[in-house]
């Protein structure tokens, strides 16, 4: 079942831009990876707006093995966007998180897997979905 947690006093999920962070940004029009400090780390395209990173954090689904804090906010949330799953993090105890492309899709539970590939289709991106499902299993 995929859990979306209501958050509590009706928090809104607000996504977390954080100025000079170069570290999930590049100058691409598509998402991807890039080494940085010895690993491989998520890039946003550069032609994403705001607006859409903040809806994406609004509309993503809660990971249903993460932990969540004392006000009900889970740890990590996923949605898909262009075919691409995304992963978002939060702060402990806050409702603030920032976003990035997710490599290891291996440790996505099956129902969360099935509802962001629901998404793409609905978006008219299963073809990308599935090419990046099969590049990061």
């Amino acid at each position: 079942m995929i859990r979306d947690i209501p958050m509590k006093n009706d928090a809104v999920r607000i996504y977390d831009p954080t100025p000079n962070r170069p570290k999930h940004r590049w100058k691409k029009n598509c998402a991807g990876f890039q080494p940085y400090q010895g690993r491989l780390v998520g890039k946003c395209p550069q032609d994403m707006k705001l607006s859409e990173a903040q809806e994406l954090i609004e509309t993503a689904i809660a990971d249903p093995h993460t932990q969540f804090d004392f006000d009900g906010n889970p740890k990590n949330l996923y949605n898909v966007y262009r075919g691409v799953i995304y992963r978002a993090i939060g702060g402990d105890f806050t409702n603030i998180y920032h976003g990035f492309p997710c490599k290891n899709i291996d440790d996505l539970d099956e129902s969360t897997l099935q509802e962001l590939r629901t998404r793409a289709m609905h978006d008219g991106h299963l073809k990308s979905f599935e090419k990046w499902v099969k590049k990061h299993a």
